[in-house]
Order: structure tokens, then sequence, then C-alpha cells
């Protein structure tokens, strides 16, 4: 409950989540309680929350996989240009898994070029990769990382720091599994970290 009440007080008016394992509806409820949704969607393994009345949220099912959740962002009075909004879990128990899951993603039509969905996109969530591990083309198709590298930019870790902040922790061992990603050039003067 402290991450919880720690995230409220930033008061923040979209929460992505992944690792959820929120499968029931009385969860998934008490849990939008919690963080004080107007709005929120859930999978097994992710969840995106408004706390803000004057957002809406669409959620667009594009694949069916519970790994993932794609949505359509907007502001009631226009504030701000739609956008689309991705959280995603990959599977932590083994490249190929990971492999498989990135690839099957790359190919949807979420990124299908003639859509535009990846112009104007924010993506999120538990990626079970690092960018800093020599072993990284194990994890997903060399088209998900020029996509990525050429398409988006990393709101956590910008490409000059040398040591990215650790979002994961196993015993006294620290990496970089999480990452944030929005669309460049469109979000790139908007889009600052804590």
């Amino acid at each position: 409950m402290d991450l919880i009440r720690h995230i409220k007080e930033q008061q923040p008016h979209i929460i992505t989540l992944q690792e959820t394992h929120i499968s029931t509806p009385f969860n998934q409820e008490r849990f939008g309680n919690y963080f004080g949704a107007t709005q929120a969607f859930w999978t097994h393994s992710c969840g995106i929350i408004s706390t803000c009345s004057d957002i809406c949220i669409t959620q667009l099912h594009i694949l069916e996989d519970d790994r993932h959740l794609f949505t359509r962002v907007e502001h009631l009075q226009q504030a701000f240009t739609p956008f689309y909004l991705l959280t995603i879990y990959a599977p932590s128990a083994s490249p190929t898994l990971r492999h498989r899951f990135f690839t099957k993603l790359y190919h949807s039509p979420i990124f299908d070029p003639p859509l535009t969905y990846s112009q104007r996109m924010i993506i999120t969530g538990d990626f079970n990769y690092s960018y800093q591990r020599p072993d990284l083309h194990r994890n997903a198709p060399p088209e998900w990382f020029a996509m990525l590298t050429n398409n988006f930019f990393q709101c956590i870790n910008n490409e000059s720091e040398t040591t990215p902040l650790p979002t994961f922790r196993r015993g006294n061992s620290t990496s970089t599994i999480d990452y944030i990603f929005a669309s460049a050039p469109t979000f790139q003067n908007t889009i600052t970290t804590q």
C-alpha cells in the first residue's frame, strides 16, 4: 500500500501497470479504487488506469494476448491531440518466448506502416530484457530494435547516460528491464522525467 500511496501523491493522470496478476472483476475494481480510477482496463498481466475525469481511454482490441493493453487516449476538451498508449509485459521465462512475443507484436497492425498508431504512441512496460546485455538480439527481432531506435526515444534513460536507472533488483544485482518509449518527434519536447 505504500507504493500505491506514493504513486497517488505524484498525482498522475494515467498509470500503466505490468505483472499485475489481476484476473477477477472484484480485484480489478478494488485496484481501480485504490488508485482513484475514473477508468481502468485490465488483462491478467497489464493494467491502464486513468485518474482524470477529463481523459477518455478507449481499449483497442488488436491482438488476442493478455501480455499487452493497447488504448487510444483523448482529452474531452481537446487539451491535447489524441495519442495511443501501449503497455506490455514480455515473458520472463526465456529469450525464445520473449522473441516470439516481440515478433508477434512487431508484425501486428499496431506497428503496420499504413496505420498511424506509432506516429503518436507511448510504449510502457516490462520488456524483460536489458539494452546493456550482450545477448540483446536473442530477445526480439532486429526490426523491433530498429523501430524503437529510429522512431522512438527513451523517456527514463537518455542515450548519454552511462549508467541507466535500475528498474529491477534481485539480491545485490540490478538491471534496467522496464522502459517508457515515446514517438519522436511528436513527444520529444513534451515529456520530462523526474
